[in-house]
């Protein structure tokens, strides 16, 4: 059933309250919805107005009962005056809903045909042009009320009832089928208007016809208890409030009309009884654009179009752009802002149909680099470029990643970045090459910096600077000039790792002294560490002056005696600018023989001295020699299987580690990078480990035999 808002008086009819500027808010609502709803006109075709547009409304019936329908009407955000006093408008109507007088037992009903009086209706069969069909009315065949000919038409007078005709369809194969219709007449209660265009949505609702779209109208009437006609002598009379925005024609069906949307805005369309005026509706169509942004689209956004519309098929339809130098668009919807302005955005739906909408998009404003985890640069070789966000303002951030891989092969960044040093003629700019640039996996606009391989700049690269790094859009069609604040950031050469004069430890020289030399904030952060905590240990860092420091390396007092030379690397890392370099340092020490000297014995004159001292000192000194090479052989073989080896540089187990580098070496702290100057070898993380020999020196081409000893070296 239709409802509307009307006035007291004729001037304010549902014309003058829905054409309003700025527009009236009509709030429908109900006492109980179990018993009647209450939705917008075209609810059934998928649109749903918002509260501006609901000056009329439709009423449908659920289940038997009472219920209340009630209409607030007030004023705008910002309007004043529109209702006397600014009040706010309220009525309320009470429904009684009846049920409808249906047969129980038998369960099948016959057929009923209404009409109105003087009116000419057409009775059909599904037998039609396969049985001879015959039409008769029950009763008085001189009824007063209706007649029917042998074609099934219908034709009623100026009274008023109802009659029954019976209606018999006699088969070719002798078997006669009947039925009874029973044939009311009564008057007109009120008319409906249709919309017969039906859309096709997702969950999401629409709150406007789209632009560009054919609407189909029709209308239906009826009685007074809700039944609808089926046949009627009705004129009907239509009428628009404007006619800028809607375009109405009739249709090919008797009362039924086409509109053309061609433009955007809100029109309401009138029909009435020519004969009886009361007998009127009204309709409201919203004509807007589904094709909108959520939010403010500025230049470099990237996007994704959506609507609610679906074609026929269920389909999303294909997208496309008028100005492409204003929004770049694939057939899925996916955009890329490319410069400010307005460009009409069409999603073609098959069909004829095509849909339009404006888009916008601003100019940048304002640019910013993220001043959160800035870099910083060294002559150190990278294998990656460096990035640094650029901010324009954005509020489109979040965008899907699945969305940023379709768009990025639409991307150009309309940005420059440029870096300069602070200090003039620094070599160390010819390091670095800046460009702008778009990451397709998260989205961001950045400046990189790439480092250049040159490795004569590299190696003259040795002093603390600073960069200025920049962002500048330039002036273009709608844009102006924008220049970002200009970010410093610091340059850090890589530290050197002088090699000792004498870079052998021994019993005698104990000390080695290893000379750093670098930028202070490099050595600042210089981690130390070795592998082989028995044998040697490192002092703190002693400041020499002149960008270097110096650590003395000393070998451990409690150390176990080593006959054969081996090697204790030493690395250094640095994590500011992710640099290790490694020095090796032989450990060797010399076992101090409680060696005899014959000298220090008493001379034994002549020959019997002599035989005396061969009978007395010989054995004795072949007894000590072959002790001596018993115990340097024992310890030689710990020596050569003791787990202090590598594994202490190599984390199995943990080493111990001095002061000023207790958290290094941890196994996520591995440089991939080699140093800018010339180093004395690689980490250990990067080469095959070493492994040692366990034989001693001194056996070294001996094959001992079972119960055997070796020979000395005089039997040679």
């Amino acid at each position: 059933m239709p409802v509307y808002a009307t006035g007291l008086s004729d001037s304010e009819s549902p014309f003058t309250l829905g054409s309003t500027t700025p527009p009236l808010l009509f709030e429908w609502s109900v006492s109980n919805e179990d018993v009647i709803t209450v939705e917008p006109v075209f609810a059934q075709s998928g649109v749903y107005y918002k509260a501006q547009h609901n000056v009329a409304m439709r009423v449908r019936t659920r289940n038997a009962g009472e219920a209340l329908l009630r209409l607030r009407v007030s004023q705008s955000p910002g309007a004043f005056n529109q209702i006397s006093n600014n009040a706010v408008l309220v009525d309320e109507v009470q429904i009684q809903v009846f049920e409808k007088l249906s047969l129980t037992h038998p369960t099948n009903c016959d057929s009923t045909f209404l009409m109105t009086p003087n009116t000419n209706g057409l009775i059909k069969t599904n037998r039609d042009g396969s049985a001879t069909i015959s039409y008769s009315i029950l009763g008085d065949q001189a009824s007063s009320i209706v007649t029917v000919n042998h074609q099934g038409v219908v034709t009623s007078s100026d009274a008023l009832g109802q009659v029954s005709v019976l209606v018999v369809a006699h088969e070719r194969f002798g078997l006669n089928q009947s039925t009874i219709v029973l044939v009311k007449v009564k008057p007109v209660l009120y008319v409906y208007i249709n919309c017969d265009t039906k859309l096709t949505t997702t969950d999401k609702k629409l709150h406007v016809f789209p632009v560009g779209l054919n609407l189909e109208f029709s209308t239906s009437f009826y009685d007074n208890v809700g039944a609808k006609f089926d046949s009627t002598n009705i004129n009907v009379e239509h009428r628009l409030n404007r006619y800028d925005l809607l375009q109405l024609q009739p249709g090919v069906v008797n009362i039924s009309f086409v509109a053309r949307v061609a433009h955007q805005g809100s029109s309401l369309f009138k029909v009435w009884d020519q004969r009886n005026p009361r007998i009127e509706d009204y309709a409201s169509v919203a004509v807007g654009s589904i094709i909108t942004s959520e939010q403010p689209v500025t230049f470099g956004d990237v996007l994704k179009f959506t609507t609610p519309l679906l074609t026929g098929e269920g389909q999303r339809g294909t997208w496309s752009s008028s100005d492409p130098s204003v929004i770049r668009i694939n057939s899925d919807g996916v955009a890329i802002a490319t410069g400010p302005g307005t460009s009409t955005l069409e999603l073609n739906l098959a069909d004829g149909f095509v849909t339009q909408g404006q888009v916008t998009v601003k100019e940048i404003e304002r640019v910013s680099l993220d001043l959160s985890n800035l870099p910083v640069l060294s002559n150190v070789q990278q294998d990656s470029p460096i990035e640094v966000n650029v901010d324009f303002g954005n509020t489109n951030n979040d965008v899907d990643s699945d969305i940023i891989k379709q768009v990025a092969g639409l991307v150009q960044p309309m940005f420059k970045c440029s870096l300069h040093p602070v200090r003039p003629n620094t070599p160390e700019l010819a390091l670095f090459n800046v460009y702008p640039a778009f990451n397709t996996v998260t989205g961001n606009y950045y400046c990189g910096i790439r480092q250049i391989s040159d490795q004569a700049v590299r190696f003259k690269s040795k002093s603390e600077t600073q960069f200025n790094l920049k962002v500048t859009v330039d002036s273009q069609r709608r844009q102006k000039a924008v220049q970002s604040t200009p970010v410093t950031l610091t340059f850090l050469p890589g530290f050197q790792v002088h090699s000792p004069q004498n870079s052998k430890l021994t019993s005698k020289n104990r000390n080695i002294e290893l000379l750093v030399s670098g930028p202070e904030k490099v050595l600042q952060n210089l981690k130390i560490s070795w592998n082989d905590t028995s044998l040697i240990n490192i002092g703190s860092p002693v400041v020499k002056g002149g960008g270097s420091v110096a650590y003395q390396v000393q070998l451990l007092d409690g150390a176990q005696p080593i006959v054969r030379e081996t090697t204790t690397n030493i690395e250094f890392y640095c994590e500011v600018i992710n640099l290790a370099q490694i020095i090796s340092i032989k450990v060797t020490t010399v076992i101090e023989e409680n060696v005899i000297k014959v000298d220090s014995l008493d001379p034994i004159p002549g020959w019997g001295g002599i035989f005396y001292g061969s009978v007395i000192v010989t054995p004795l000194l072949m007894l000590i020699t072959i002790c001596i090479i018993i115990g340097v052989a024992m310890t030689a073989s710990q020596r050569s299987h003791d787990p202090r080896t590598d594994a202490h540089f190599l984390h199995t187990p943990p080493p111990t580690y001095t002061t000023h580098a207790e958290d290094y070496l941890s196994p996520t702290k591995r440089s991939p990078y080699a140093s800018p100057y010339d180093t004395y070898g690689t980490s250990p993380r990067r080469r095959p480990r070493q492994q040692r020999s366990p034989t001693l020196w001194s056996t070294k081409g001996y094959d001992p035999q079972e119960g055997t000893l070796p020979a000395s070296p005089s039997s040679g």
